[in-house]
């Protein structure tokens, strides 16, 4: 099989963008893949891998349209692709015309909701949604029928986070923390879908009652603006960090893994956060509820409400053996059902299905 993976931009705070970089490093024996994308600040970590990147021009506005399904279509051509995977809305819908000229499968990934544009949205032979929220979403809102439709989650890679700090207060003392503080991590895109503004009042609320915290944020985003401004005016003891390649080490620091999402798919950040063995609190959305069991596995709480995210976290903050209890539980949960040897034969199980039609 030759595979076609299309992406808008690779990042490297974005889950999609490291799927797909764990289906090429991972590839079966019998495939080969390659990546055609707009750009983004990920691309050197495909290279180093050596992982072969194409480029698009940048998209132009309306004009671009049809040059994209042109180079698009020679590329596939020339290159003996024999299956488009496109992870991006725009992609599913040029990608489909390719796939319909040069009569080859193609599959979409689904990690997220989205309601405009019906007509020209999911036109692709098969659907992966990254959840069953989204498996319902797509029937509902896209009537697609439930048999195209493959429920493949998320999962990690162990092989990613072996480059661990050897001290960890070094490393604290490095990113500029001192002293006995309690550490909460944010990872991720910095959005209003991934609620990085509740997050902030709460936090702020709570440094009213608890004088030992540390907030530490990793990520880019559409909001950094907003973040910096508001942590520079309102707030102490908040870190900002670019999106890093090597993320290990921020959850090394952790003591607990923070996850505000107003809409949040089936995210990574919670499949780590269950490997490095760390505490989860997360809101009652989508695939963070189907995967974590409040009290249980982490804890859950409201999407979108400040105050219900302050007493989640104070519970967490109030109980270091509570906070060991769900995160040893959730360990254990994502080393027996989430690693890339659960969920990589699915994938390839679905590629040769279509491949075989």
């Amino acid at each position: 099989m030759q595979i076609l993976h299309l992406q808008n931009e690779l990042r490297l705070s974005c889950g999609i963008t490291r799927t797909i970089y764990q289906l090429m490093r991972n590839a079966a024996a019998d495939s080969t893949h390659c990546v055609m994308t707009f750009g983004g600040d990920a691309i050197h970590k495909f290279k180093k891998e050596r992982l072969p990147v194409e480029f698009l021009p940048s998209r132009g506005g309306k004009l671009a349209f049809p040059w994209h399904i042109y180079k698009l279509y020679h590329f596939c051509q020339n290159n003996h692709i024999t299956l488009i995977h496109a992870h991006h809305r725009y992609f599913d819908f040029i990608g489909s015309i390719v796939a319909k000229l040069l009569t080859i499968p193609i599959v979409t990934s689904v990690q997220s909701k989205v309601y405009s544009k019906r007509l020209l949205s999911y036109r692709a032979n098969h659907f992966i949604a990254a959840g069953e929220t989204i498996k319902k979403h797509l029937i509902t809102k896209f009537h697609i029928p439930a048999e195209k439709i493959s429920v493949i989650n998320n999962f990690i890679d162990e092989a990613d986070y072996d480059s661990l700090v050897t001290d960890r207060e070094a490393f604290k003392k490095e990113l500029g923390i001192f002293g006995n503080r309690t550490v909460i991590v944010f990872i991720g895109r910095f959005s209003k879908e991934k609620g990085i503004d509740v997050l902030l009042q709460a936090f702020r609320k709570l440094q009213a009652e608890y004088f030992d915290l540390q907030l530490l944020l990793v990520g880019n985003g559409e909001e950094r603006k907003k973040v910096v401004e508001f942590t520079k005016t309102k707030l102490k003891d908040v870190k900002i960090i670019d999106a890093q390649e090597n993320i290990a080490p921020y959850y090394q620091i952790a003591d607990i893994i923070v996850l505000p999402s107003r809409v949040d798919p089936f995210p990574l950040v919670m499949l780590e956060a269950g490997f490095m063995e760390k505490p989860l609190i997360g809101t009652n959305v989508d695939g963070i509820a189907e995967f974590i069991k409040d009290g249980q596995t982490g804890v859950l709480v409201g999407p979108g409400n400040r105050d219900d995210l302050v007493a989640g976290l104070s519970k967490l903050l109030d109980s270091a053996p509570f906070r060991q209890f769900i995160a040893e539980r959730l360990h254990r949960k994502v080393m027996s059902t989430s690693l890339k040897e659960h969920l990589l034969p699915k994938y390839y199980s679905l590629y040769t299905a279509l491949s075989n039609k």
